[in-house]
C-alpha cells in the first residue's frame, strides 16, 4: 500500500495540481505504515477485551495523541513557516509532521505489550488462514464492506475537491473536503467517546451470552445498550445542530465547518446503531450484514456526492454531500437492524425486541425540542457574539451545551420517569 502513495493520492484527490499531488505523494509516504500499526493496535486490544481488560485499550489511544500533540508543538515551534505554500515545504518539515503522526499510531500499538504480558499472553506466529473459521468469513464481509466504504469515498473527495478548488480560484470562502473533513471529525467524537466504550464493554459479555445460547440476553444487552446510546446521540446532536457554526469558529476560525457539521451531525444517531447492531451480528458469527449495511450507505453517499457535485452551485456542494452521508448512515442503521433481527428471531425461535417502546422516542423528540430551545435561548441570555474574547466564546460555548444537555436529561425524566443513569448501571 505504501509503495502504491502517489496513485492513492491521485485517485482521492485527482483535481489537484501537479505540485500539491507530489507534495501529498511524499506525505503518503510516512503516513501509510500508520495502517499496520493501526492492525496491530486493534487486534491486541481486542485480545485484551476479550480478557476483561479494558483500560489500556481505552488509554493507548489517549497516549497517542500525546505523542501526536507534542509532534505539531514541535513543528510549529522549529518551522514557524510552515503554514506557507507547497514549495516552502522541506523534507525535513515532512519528516517531522508526518514522522511523529505515524510514531504517535506505532506507540498506540506497542503500549499494550506490556498488559498482554501481565494476563499470560504469548505471541506465536502462524502461518496460513487454518482456524481462522468464523472468523476469516466475518472478516472477509468486513473487508468486502470497508472497500465498498472506500470506492464512495473516492466519490465524495473528488466531488468536494473541485467544489473548493472552485471556491478558491473564485475567492470565495466555503466548504471544501477539509471542511468535511474536520466536521467528520467533530461527529464521530462522541461516537468513539461514548459509543465505542460502550458497545466495547458490552461485546464480551454479548460474545460469551451467544457461545452459551443465550439469546434472549444477547438481544436484551442491545436493546439496552441501544437505548442509552440513542439519549447520547440525540442529545449530541441538539448541540451541533445549535451551535456547530460558533463552535468551528472558536476552534478553527470559521463557521464554514460548522455548516457543514449541522447536516452531517443528523446522521450520528445511524453512525452508533449500526456500530452497536453490528456488534451483536459479529457475536452471533454473522458479517454478512453488516457487510449489507455498509454498501447500502456506499451506495447512497456515492450517489449523493456524485449528484451534489453536479447539481449543486460551488458553496452548496459539501453541504449537499453531508446530507447525503447523514442519510446513508440512518439507511445503513434500517439495514442492520433488520439484518440482526433476522438472525435473532431464528435463534430465538420468535421476534426479537430491539426497537425502543413509544414512550422513550417520545422522550427522546420531545427532550431534542427543549434541548435545541434551552440552546438558541442560552446564546441569545449570554449574549455570545464573534466579536468576543475566544476564551469566553470557549466558556460560553460549554456552558451553553451543559445547559441543553441539562434540559435533555430532565425533559428525558420528567416523561419516562427513569433517570438515565439508571440505564448506564444496568450495562455493567
Amino acid at each position: 500500500v505504501t509503495l502504491a502513495a502517489p496513485a492513492l493520492v491521485f485517485v482521492y484527490a485527482s483535481g489537484w495540481t501537479s505540485d500539491w499531488l507530489a507534495l501529498a505523494a511524499v506525505m503518503a509516504y510516512w503516513c501509510l505504515p500508520q495502517i499496520f500499526f493501526y492492525i496491530v493496535y486493534a487486534v491486541l486490544a481486542q485480545v485484551l477485551n476479550a480478557r476483561s481488560v479494558f483500560g489500556w485499550p481505552a488509554w493507548a489511544p489517549a497516549i497517542s495523541n500525546l505523542v501526536a500533540i507534542g509532534g505539531v508543538f514541535v513543528f510549529i515551534a522549529a518551522f514557524p513557516s510552515g503554514r506557507g505554500g507547497v514549495t516552502t515545504w522541506t523534507p525535513t518539515m515532512i519528516a517531522v509532521l508526518c514522522g511523529t503522526a505515524t510514531l504517535s499510531i506505532a506507540v498506540q500499538a506497542l503500549v499494550l505489550i506490556r498488559p498482554l504480558k501481565k494476563i499470560g499472553f504469548r505471541f506465536r506466529p502462524q502461518w496460513g488462514v487454518a482456524g481462522l473459521g468464523h472468523t476469516g468469513k466475518i472478516a472477509l464481509w468486513t473487508f468486502l464492506g470497508v472497500a465498498a466504504g472506500q470506492l464512495a469515498f473516492v466519490v465524495l473527495s473528488n466531488a468536494a475537491t473541485r467544489a473548493g478548488q472552485t471556491l478558491h480560484t473564485q475567492g470565495i470562502d466555503g466548504a471544501s473536503l477539509n471542511s468535511y473533513g474536520y466536521a467528520f471529525l467533530l461527529v464521530y467524537l462522541p461516537h468513539g467517546i461514548a459509543t465505542v466504550s460502550l458497545a466495547t464493554a458490552m461485546f464480551t459479555r454479548l460474545s460469551q451470552s451467544a457461545a452459551a445460547g443465550k439469546y434472549a440476553d444477547v438481544a436484551q444487552n442491545l436493546a439496552r445498550t441501544s437505548t442509552l446510546v440513542t439519549s447520547i446521540c440525540v442529545a449530541t446532536t441538539a448541540v451541533f445542530v445549535v451551535a456547530g457554526p460558533l463552535i468551528t469558529q472558536v476552534l478553527w476560525g470559521t463557521p464554514v465547518i460548522g455548516e457543514v457539521l449541522r447536516p452531517l451531525s443528523l446522521g450520528l444517531l445511524g453512525i452508533s446503531q449500526t456500530y452497536v447492531y453490528s456488534r451483536g451480528l459479529f457475536a452471533l458469527h454473522n458479517g454478512f450484514g453488516p457487510f449489507l449495511a455498509q454498501a447500502a450507505a456506499a451506495a447512497i453517499s456515492a450517489i449523493g456526492a456524485a449528484l451534489a457535485g453536479v447539481l449543486l452551485p460551488p458553496p452548496l456542494v459539501v453541504i449537499g454531500i453531508a446530507v447525503a452521508v447523514a442519510l446513508s448512515n440512518l439507511a445503513a442503521w434500517g439495514m442492520v437492524y433488520l439484518s440482526l433481527k433476522v438472525a435473532l428471531g431464528k435463534s430465538l425461535g420468535a421476534p426479537a425486541r430491539l426497537l425502543p417502546d413509544r414512550k422513550f422516542v417520545l422522550a427522546s423528540v420531545v427532550s431534542f425540542v427543549v434541548a435545541v430551545s434551552l440552546g438558541r435561548w442560552s446564546l441569545w441570555a449570554l449574549g455570545f457574539g464573534l466579536g468576543m474574547n475566544k476564551v469566553l466564546q470557549l466558556l460560553i460555548l460549554m456552558l451553553v451545551a451543559a445547559v441543553m444537555i441539562a434540559g435533555f436529561v430532565v425533559g428525558d425524566y420528567l416523561i419516562q420517569r427513569r433517570p438515565l443513569w439508571r440505564a448506564l448501571r444496568e450495562l455493567r
